[in-house]
């Protein structure tokens, strides 16, 4: 079966908030910057995308589709839009420029230790890492409904910084990460339970 049902609003949202409460976390690997605002733009095009091509009852992987379309145009706006066709369009310049960033922020990587500055190259890969994950988790927790799988994308943002700088694991940046991930798989919880009451219960009638 690939044609999903229509995700509620909760989920979809609770996915969102587990991506940007992981994605924090990752201030012990990168300075405080303009990244964290472009993640959290991201994530929520993202989740917009995938919660409208729901609705829409697109076939699962068109939904995945349509949220790295979405994703590349929003990384186009806020990362090249100088160099992008109507400030939105990917087109080669707007490609050269992103393409350029990503090995500027490489070279800065290389050279700096965490915390790294963060850097407009460091800056466009943190973006692309933090888009990556928000269509993972979300096509996991809700266009496939697996909650519960989401946790291992989750505790992959979270071990991130904890392995790449010494004295990284953070128990306040974990247990924001956990109290995201419950609150995921609780919205799914509540979910099926709600489907299954529509289920068991049948179509409500009413009395002639």
């Amino acid at each position: 079966m690939t044609q999903p049902g229509r995700a509620p609003l909760r989920l979809t949202v609770a996915a969102g908030i587990a991506t940007a409460t992981a994605a924090i976390g990752l201030e012990r690997l990168v300075q405080t910057g303009s990244w964290l605002s472009v993640c959290l733009v991201l994530i929520l095009v993202i989740g917009a995308a995938g919660h409208l091509a729901r609705n829409a009852r697109l076939p699962r992987p068109i939904v995945v589709l349509a949220q790295l379309v979405a994703a590349l145009l929003a990384l186009t706006l806020l990362r090249a839009a100088d160099n992008a066709i109507a400030l939105i369009v990917p087109g080669p310049g707007a490609l050269h420029e992103l393409a350029d960033q990503i090995s500027a922020g490489r070279a800065d990587i290389s050279h700096e230790a965490p915390p790294a500055a963060a850097t407009p190259g460091i800056t466009t890969i943190v973006a692309i890492v933090c888009a990556a994950f928000a269509i993972l988790i979300d096509a996991i927790a809700v266009t496939y409904r697996r909650a519960v799988l989401a946790g291992l994308p989750l505790l992959a943002v979270y071990l991130i910084p904890a392995t790449r700088r010494p004295g990284g694991m953070s128990w306040l940046a974990f247990a924001v990460s956990a109290i995201g991930y419950l609150s995921l798989v609780s919205a799914e919880g509540h979910d099926r339970l709600n489907r299954w009451g529509r289920a068991l219960g049948g179509p409500t009638r009413v009395p002639g």
